[in-house]
């Protein structure tokens, strides 16, 4: 039994320092991957609480991915999400932060920001996006690579950060469901 014991406890130290050295940033996009932005979503979340600010998510996904991948193959939707990963990243604040959240999908997480505020960000994001001249664009539905908005935020859509992430999601799902290329809070 003490053998076994010992030997849980050696998995278990060896499984810590696999964990602590996972990356933190999305190999593809050099964006921080989900992993990091639940860890900064705590600290966010702690901070926000404490000095009773508010502030954003705004969870992005490009509409019609799979048609695009479809038609231009894997190593040109590789560089349509690099690009939009750039995009998306020099078009925030310095204190707003950028991550690659899902396959499609981007989130960015804006400190002092309420839902107006992020609302002004994700329609200047989405805008941007539209008009951007990326490769293949003319192969889209719209004539154009564009994505979808959800916005939730602290304090007022939720108060935990797995609520604050799942209201995000639903908002997402809504401008994706009533159309896509659009916002929705």
């Amino acid at each position: 039994m003490c053998e076994e014991t010992h030997a849980n406890e050696d998995q278990l130290e060896c499984a810590n320092l696999e964990l602590k050295d996972l990356p933190l940033v999305d190999e593809l996009t050099n964006l921080y991957n989900r992993r990091y932005f639940k860890k900064y979503l705590g600290t966010e979340l702690t901070r926000s609480h404490r000095y009773y600010h508010s502030f954003s998510l705004c969870f992005l996904e490009v509409d019609d991915m799979k048609q695009y991948n479809d038609a231009h193959g894997r190593t040109d939707s590789d560089d349509l999400l690099r690009f939009l990963a750039d995009l998306l990243k020099n078009n925030v604040r310095a204190s707003d932060l950028t991550c690659r959240y899902g396959e499609n999908e981007f989130v960015l997480v804006l400190p002092e920001t309420p839902k107006i505020g992020a609302n002004t960000v994700a329609e200047k994001m989405r805008k941007t996006v539209e008009v951007y001249p990326f490769v293949g664009r003319a192969s889209q539905p719209s004539g154009s690579v564009t994505v979808s908005v959800g916005i939730a935020s602290f304090p007022d859509d939720a108060l935990k950060g797995d609520e604050l992430i799942e209201n995000g999601n639903k908002a997402l799902c809504e401008a994706k469901r009533n159309g896509g290329n659009r916002v929705w809070k």
